[in-house]
């Protein structure tokens, strides 16, 4: 959710002028609040939402909980959210410790890279000895974390898993499957069979129409049954990744072929992708 009173406030929307690696986002140059996602979710039935962090200045990011806490007051289904922090600041547990007075956090979020395709195997944020002391810090706080992985860094990924399995980890955007060709989809499959081994990692079904800059829905149907055919049904969320994903499409025709594909896996299949899972992983507490 954003408001653009603060416009100010969000990087990525400030510059109205010009495209972000996204693409052209004049699309979703408005203000995107409960009653807005409400709407885009009218035929199905609502009950809760995880706002991501939006990227506000890193300098007050902990405003953007603030504002959200005042914004979830006044909405009718519950809302929770996973914040910013700068993870290699060394006043990070000063920052966590304010953190922790909104109940609304249940996770943290701290993009290796603002573009995906920047990542690069060896010189990321994975192996940055300041980071990893600020990630090792959060499972004193029990917040999970949403880690941007892709399977261009996979080794880094694989090995940073390995060594924090006490804390919760959720991939997003189903691993970044941002493949060009039949090799690099292939690195994907593997990534995913990868990560499958850990029982602390979870995979976010999102943000697919992202990765091809439109609705297509046959590489939707193969990332999704690869995922679940992998890490099996408990270990899914859907998120819709919205409003950004309107950008590429319009949200009934993203959120029915979200749903169509889930459908296919039963109701009980369903019922865990759509609700379940995320309800458990971060902790809801009305729902």
């Amino acid at each position: 959710m954003w408001d653009l009173n603060n416009v100010d406030y969000y990087p990525l929307l400030s510059n109205q002028n010009s495209n972000s690696h996204l693409g052209n986002y004049k699309k979703i140059l408005k203000n995107y609040l409960p009653i807005n996602l409400k709407n885009d979710f009218k035929n199905n039935n609502l009950v809760g939402s995880v706002h991501i962090e939006s990227g506000w200045k890193e300098d007050s990011a902990i405003d953007e909980v603030k504002w959200l806490q005042k914004i979830i007051k006044h909405s009718n289904f519950e809302q929770v959210v996973v914040a910013y922090a700068k993870l290699d600041d060394p006043n990070i547990e000063n920052y966590l410790n304010n953190l922790i007075n909104f109940k609304s956090v249940k996770g943290i979020r701290m993009r290796l890279v603002e573009n995906i395709n920047d990542l690069k195997a060896g010189d990321n944020l994975l192996n940055n000895s300041n980071w990893l002391k600020g990630f090792k810090i959060l499972k004193n706080y029990k917040y999970s974390f949403e880690l941007q992985a892709s399977f261009r860094i996979s080794l880094d990924v694989y090995n940073f898993i390995k060594k924090n399995d006490d804390t919760n980890i959720i991939i997003s955007h189903a691993a970044f499957p941002n493949y060009e060709n039949s090799e690099e989809k292939k690195e994907w499959i593997k990534f995913i069979e990868k990560i499958s081994f850990f029982n602390n990692v979870y995979l976010k079904i999102s943000g697919i129409p992202m990765m091809f800059k439109s609705l297509n829905i046959s590489e939707m149907n193969f990332i999704i049954n690869h995922c679940i055919d992998t890490l099996g049904p408990d270990k899914l969320i859907f998120g819709s990744n919205l409003p950004i994903e309107k950008i590429f499409c319009n949200s009934d025709d993203l959120i029915k072929a979200y749903f169509d594909i889930f459908n296919t896996f039963g109701e009980e299949n369903f019922y865990k992708i759509t609700y379940k899972n995320a309800k458990e992983f971060y902790n809801f507490i009305k729902i």
